[in-house]
């Protein structure tokens, strides 16, 4: 099927643009940094896991989602080099900085998207919402992967002495890889699953077990979606479907982000964006020091979204 391409396209502020056999595509460039994004065309598919999914977790509620519009993603996480050169924080040594940016707040990246709006005004970014982040990550597989029914640490960076099914243990690198190490999936993004997890636009909560169109998740919260998985992580939590939560002002090493421009209109409103730089209700801002919890707490017989690092493998897992 042929993919027609947003209106208006290519755009005047791009530094470049193209089309290729992943789909369109655009550059902008800020300086020596340049960050490529993905056309998303609108579609509808299937959000969650079906129940019959190994290692699903009950907050995976399957149900169908419509999104009308389509939307510009970056084809990776925002990397070391371009946080620094949005936000003027000195550069890391050049060894480190094809590396995600990790240890961010969700916070912090509203305050970072800001600024790249300020550079394009013409543009509207923001964090991706969790259905736009997961229908972008599935590229139409119902699949727990959109490489199949499982991974290799070939394809995802994830804990290797975790691996899905309980398949054979694999490489665990225990630290994150260069953006574009790994194989792209269909519709040309980088490292959707493991390497770090990805903070979404939403609020943390329940699905609605109906039909939803253009889903933007609670209307308030304590915690903040991630979508992904880590290096740290064990495979079953780089599945499409796996949800994790955090405080907004949690900021972890296994942390980043990408961000997504609609170009019909803005994604996140600016009263939600001014909203996100006011201090939490627990009387919190940014720049404080992040609660202790994160994510998903144990409970006994559900699968958690928890990152694991030095956790021995579990009873029965093939060497």
């Amino acid at each position: 099927m042929k993919t027609i391409p947003p209106s208006g396209f290519p755009y005047s502020g791009c530094s470049d643009s193209g089309n290729d056999t992943t789909g369109f595509w655009i550059e902008l460039t800020i300086r020596h940094c340049t960050q490529r994004m993905r056309w998303i065309p609108p579609g509808r598919f299937l959000m969650g896991s079906p129940f019959d999914e190994p290692h699903r977790h009950p907050s995976e509620s399957r149900h169908e989602v419509t999104l009308r519009k389509g939307f510009w993603i970056s084809d990776t996480a925002c990397t070391r080099d371009l946080w620094c050169t949005i936000t003027g924080l000195p550069a890391e040594d050049s060894a480190g900085i094809k590396k995600p940016v990790t240890a961010v707040s969700w916070n912090d990246c509203t305050q970072f998207l800001r600024k790249l709006n300020s550079i394009f005004p013409q543009c509207r970014f923001s964090l991706p919402t969790e259905a736009q982040w997961e229908y972008a990550c599935r590229t139409g597989s119902g699949d727990p992967f959109p490489f199949g029914f499982n991974v290799t640490p070939e394809q995802v960076n994830y804990n290797g002495d975790f691996p899905y099914l309980g398949d054979h243990r694999g490489l665990n690198r225990r630290q994150t890889v260069d953006v574009k190490s790994l194989p792209v999936n269909q519709w040309g993004l980088y490292e959707m699953h493991g390497n770090v997890w990805e903070w979404c636009n939403d609020w943390y909560g329940a699905f609605d077990m109906v039909s939803a169109i253009d889903p933007s998740g609670p209307a308030e919260g304590s915690y903040r979606v991630l979508k992904g998985g880590s290096a740290f992580s064990a495979a079953a939590d780089c599945r499409s479907a796996a949800r994790a939560r955090c405080h907004p002002d949690g900021r972890y090493d296994r942390n980043g982000l990408r961000f997504v421009w609609t170009p019909y209109s803005s994604t996140i409103s600016d009263k939600e964006s001014d909203a996100a730089n006011e201090p939490q209700k627990n009387g919190r801002t940014s720049s404080a020091a992040p609660r202790d919890e994160y994510i998903i707490l144990p409970r006994k017989n559900e699968m958690i979204a928890e990152d694991i690092r030095d956790r021995p493998p579990e009873n029965g897992m093939k060497p």
